[in-house]
């Protein structure tokens, strides 16, 4: 579609002469366009009508005109006289959102071609992409319309994000559009358990990790001694043996052919990784680790704050599972279970995170391997801890089985209880 500023006018007019032809068109209007959707004169008519809507005032032409100023009444004439209808304001709606996002989308590209900088040009790509995700209409639905669809949810197979712990997948249901955090201290293990994770996810989904502070090879050193079982350190040392080396050979088409894709992201912006996530088509991102990311602010709280909101708006909009790794301040008490206000640097993770999973070391002192993770947010189902074992060699988190103390006596502890909520 051709869109010009003349267009662009007419269709501002066309959409506020509706409102004065019909009570139902102003109401329409109101809820589906939006202060980016006019300017000038007729963004003061829009916010005019929007306020008497609100009020349940009626709407006309000389009440408009008699709160924004006498000289407004002509205008508001011709903007009746260029609106024969109002029965078809739908149309004028859809017409109106086609120029006004082409006018900024063409103004945005203007000041790109003129920028001489590539941060400058990186944020202009950012509001590129904010005007292309406001082109959906706002969505309002009757209950009647939500019980049908969740009539046709029930009648389909449930598919969300699985885990590498069949105990996880009760009480975690991950689904597209998703902002989940995975928090730890340095050397935890979280950067292990998210490629066991994506090592999974990847035979289902197109993956896409990005690594602010690890090359590739490593990770891929990692991936390979878990799904292979060849200690890290014969990895590291050049030593596979023989035995390592064609099990190793007999699955590198398996490996091949996962989809995953590893991305140095060192130095990287929201609006970097959300422009290559769109261009490879990534149904899930993982990020190692959100305080790395580079952001905007006065401080470093605003900035982490910002990048927080950025990644969650960034799954809402696209439909991309988000999991971003997140540091954890030490915990100066000397008591290791960390709580979701020891993630560093920034309350806001907290608040915009659907599920936060804490990943600790069950022995402080260092004397057992054993991990904990607990579940301390989940908007969809209940929070969980759980006791892993962590194998260092293999890169590998199993299930730990409870300590003989902990077994109940007279019967075996089943799977599922083999973790206890709150223990932790």
């Amino acid at each position: 579609m051709i869109t010009t500023e003349e267009l662009w006018l007419e269709a501002q007019c066309q959409v506020l002469g509706s409102c004065f032809l019909s009570e139902d068109a102003a109401k329409k209007v109101v809820a589906q366009t939006t202060d980016n959707d006019y300017r000038d004169t007729q963004l003061d008519v829009f916010r005019t009508i929007r306020e008497m809507v609100a009020r349940d005032e009626p709407i006309s032409g000389l009440g408009v005109a008699n709160r924004i100023g006498p000289h407004l009444f002509q205008t508001i004439k011709d903007m009746i006289a260029l609106t024969p209808t109002a029965v078809t304001v739908d149309y004028y709606i859809r017409y109106l959102r086609q120029q006004s996002q082409g006018e900024r989308l063409r103004r945005i590209a203007q000041k790109m071609a003129l920028a001489d900088e590539s941060e400058s040009r990186k944020e202009l790509m950012l509001s590129w992409q904010q005007v292309l995700d406001e082109s959906e209409p706002v969505k309002i639905k009757t209950m009647e319309q939500v019980l049908e669809e969740f009539g046709s949810f029930c009648t389909r197979e449930p598919k969300y994000l699985p885990w590498h712990l069949p105990e996880l997948d009760r009480v975690i249901f991950a689904e597209p559009g998703d902002f989940l955090v995975i928090g730890g201290y340095p050397s935890s293990g979280k950067s292990a358990f998210a490629l066991q994770c994506a090592d999974l996810w990847a035979r289902e989904y197109k993956v896409g990790f990005f690594s602010l502070e690890t090359s590739t090879q490593k990770l891929l050193h990692r991936m390979l001694a878990n799904r292979f079982s060849i200690p890290l350190r014969e990895i590291k040392n050049r030593a596979v043996n023989s035995k390592d080396w064609d099990r190793l050979m007999d699955g590198t088409e398996e490996v091949q052919n996962l989809n995953l894709e590893l991305i140095e992201a060192a130095g990287m912006r929201v609006a970097d990784i959300l422009a290559i996530s769109r261009q490879r088509k990534f149904e899930v991102v993982i990020i190692d680790y959100l305080q790395l990311i580079r952001g905007d602010g006065a401080s470093r709280y605003e900035q982490v704050s910002a990048i927080s909101r950025d990644l969650q708006t960034m799954a809402k909009t696209t439909g991309i599972t988000v999991v971003a790794l997140s540091q954890l301040r030490r915990n100066d008490s000397g008591n290791a279970a960390p709580g979701m206000s020891d993630l560093r640097e920034s309350g806001q993770i907290e608040q915009d995170a659907d599920l936060i999973a804490l990943l600790y070391k069950a022995d402080s002192k260092g004397e057992s391997q054993d991990r904990i993770l607990k579940i301390a947010k989940n908007k969809e189902g209940e929070c969980a801890t759980f006791r892993l074992a962590f194998s260092g060699d293999y890169q590998r988190f199993t299930l730990a089985a409870p300590a003989p103390q902990e077994q109940p006596r007279g019967r075996r502890r089943s799977a599922m209880e083999t973790y206890e909520r709150g223990r932790y």
